[in-house]
This record gives C-alpha cells, sequence and structure tokens, in this order.
C-alpha cells in the first residue's frame, strides 16, 4: 500500500464533518417555540395571581396597623402617613407608638405595581375608611376591580 492510498482511506468522510441541516435548525426552533408558547402565558399568569394576593396581603397587613393607631390614639389616622410617621398634634402623638404601627418603617410600601394605597376617609358610609389598590390596571380600572380586603 503506497502513502496516497492510505491518506484517502484516512480521510474523514462528508457525512463526519457535516453540521446541523437548515431544516434541523428550524425544527429545533420550532419545538423551543412551541414550549414557549405553552409556558410563557402561563408564568406571566403565575406572575398575576401572586401580584394581587401580595397586594391583599398587604391591604390586611395595613388595616392592622389602623385598628392599633385607632386603639392607641381613639381616632382613625387622616393619612397612611400617620401610621408610620408621629403626628404633629401633640394629643395624638403623645399617644402614638414608639416607631410606629407599620413593622417600623418609616414610609408606607406601594402596590405590585409600584403605585400608592389608597385610603380614605368615609365617615358617612356604612364603613369609616375605605383601603384599597387600584391593582394591575392602575387608575383605569373600574371601581369594581379595585382590590380591597373586607
Amino acid at each position: 500500500m503506497d502513502v496516497c492510498q492510505y491518506r484517502e482511506q484516512q480521510k474523514p468522510s462528508n457525512h463526519s464533518k457535516r453540521g446541523f441541516s437548515l431544516i434541523e435548525i428550524v425544527i429545533v426552533i420550532a419545538i423551543i417555540g412551541g414550549i414557549m408558547a405553552i409556558v410563557v402565558p402561563r408564568v406571566n399568569s403565575y406572575r398575576l395571581k401572586v401580584a394581587i394576593q401580595e397586594a391583599k396581603n398587604m391591604i390586611s397587613t395595613i388595616k392592622e396597623g389602623i385598628i392599633l393607631f385607632e386603639t392607641d390614639t381613639g381616632r382613625l389616622p387622616a393619612t397612611l402617613k400617620e401610621l408610620v410617621v408621629r403626628p404633629n398634634d401633640p394629643e395624638i402623638g403623645s399617644k402614638w407608638t414608639k416607631g410606629g404601627y407599620f413593622l417600623g418603617k418609616k414610609q408606607m410600601p406601594k402596590d405590585p405595581w409600584s403605585e400608592n394605597y389608597q385610603y380614605k376617609l368615609t365617615p358617612d358610609a356604612e364603613k369609616p375608611y375605605d383601603l384599597y389598590s387600584f391593582g394591575p390596571d392602575r387608575r383605569k380600572a373600574p371601581k369594581a376591580e379595585w382590590l380591597r380586603v373586607d
């Protein structure tokens, strides 16, 4: 066997050097796209449910702070800020609990959509105050879709 014949036998075939064909790449991309089409909406739906529950939990926590404030001072807070910052009124300020009524924080948290929680005194209504979040649609949402905890 001469050297030329030996080298020809040692050359790798075209099949072993071959990469992926365009069809194979397209099929893989289509499979990945199909999986993403199923997974992404489910993840987003889950994230929305978690954010809504987080907002409702925070509203419950704020309500507890309002109850504690009212118990200590004899009145409802005029704003949510009074739960974290001592009121200027000396009579109320003297009864205010050191550290505030909201987990020792210096400011009220925002809802999961970066909006302030809404608090309004409603002395003429069935409930003495209204506490809610505008929800994921923010101020565009109709009042019926605002997040409240009864």
